[in-house]
């Protein structure tokens, strides 16, 4: 003989039904009236409070708490667990009637110990790998995005080919592995990163000056120039550089702020000097020998096995591809 269960009681409510035992916060309709109701075959249990008075269950109620609860599991619209059918995949928990309007499998249970999991072969298992409609991969997901089209356990992950660059992507008509970056792509990515790479070099050299300040160096130059061969020459950007420091020292009372026009020009010139130049040109050269290689390289592998180069010549990280968008 089934057990039954059928209580509600301060805004909250439990409905056995089959196998189940659903939590409800909405009040039973089982077609008699009640402010409070315990019907419990496990316990015993089997009356109603009504206006603050217990009164014990009749019959016909018994009956139809019976009745309600049988009914409960077709007819009520309650949360479940949901998957895609066709996939496998975990679609979370939503309510019955909205899982039915989306075609989901639905079912009523715990969920997969992770929300990016897929039925397969009656268990949960997490998703290992999953693959977007352009190809793209991604592993462990911790989400899935609407784009996202092929999902894998770690068993049907590891039975895949499997890419030998980060920067490969899936080709479903093809089914094999195809690098996403044309020539152009690579070579500009290469470039970046080259340049970049050599910060540590042409700071070694030039100083941690930022490229916005090298900007002025022209002009400092040029008028460090004019001075030095003229001290009449005019040089509106050396003197508004020293009236800034001379008001930035008053306000602070830094005296070493305070710096006269000979000492700027000569600070200025060094970077004109002989062994200054030659050493920039050094770095730069070296680094454009490297540029030219890139932009000069018939095809991806080449590209790429210059951009190792780098990495290993300057003793820095090599260059991470990332695919877009995972």
């Amino acid at each position: 003989m089934r057990d039954y269960t059928l209580t509600w009681s301060n805004g909250r409510g439990s409905v056995s039904s089959g196998d189940y035992l659903f939590d409800v916060d909405e009040k039973p309709d089982a077609g008699f009236a009640f402010d409070a109701l315990y019907y419990e075959t496990p316990t015993g249990l089997a009356f109603k409070v009504t206006d603050e008075e217990q009164q014990p269950l009749s019959a016909e109620e018994i009956a139809a708490c019976r009745a309600f609860c049988d009914g409960f599991a077709d007819t009520a619209d309650y949360a479940v667990q949901t998957y895609e059918d066709e996939t496998g995949l975990y679609r979370g928990v939503m309510l019955k009637s909205e899982a039915e309007a989306q075609g989901l499998a639905w079912f009523v249970g715990d969920a997969p110990d992770h929300p990016v999991s897929k039925l397969a072969d009656g268990r949960w298992e997490r998703v290992a790998a999953l693959f977007t409609e352009d190809g793209e991969y991604r592993l462990m997901p911790d989400s899935v995005c609407p784009k996202c089209v092929v999902f894998l356990t770690q068993a049907e992950w590891d039975a895949w080919p499997k890419p030998t660059k980060s920067t490969e992507v899936w080709d479903f008509a093809t089914e094999t592995w195809k690098d996403y970056r044309t020539l152009e792509q690579a070579r500009t990515t290469a470039d970046s990163y080259i340049r970049n790479a050599y910060g540590a070099r042409r700071s070694a050299v030039m100083g941690a000056v930022p490229y916005a300040e090298m900007a002025t160096w022209p002009m400092q130059l040029a008028e460090a120039r004019a001075y030095k061969a003229d001290p009449t020459a005019a040089t509106p950007f050396l003197d508004a550089m020293l009236s800034a420091q001379t008001s930035a020292a008053a306000a602070g009372d830094d005296a070493t702020l305070v710096q006269s026009k000979d000492a700027l020009a000569a600070d200025i010139l060094a970077h004109d000097a002989p062994d200054y130049l030659a050493a920039a040109g050094a770095v730069h050269g070296e680094m454009r020998a490297w540029i030219l290689r890139v932009w000069n390289a018939a095809n991806l592998d080449e590209v790429d096995a210059l951009t190792a180069a780098v990495a290993e010549a300057l003793g820095v990280p090599p260059l991470a591809r990332p695919l877009n968008g995972i």
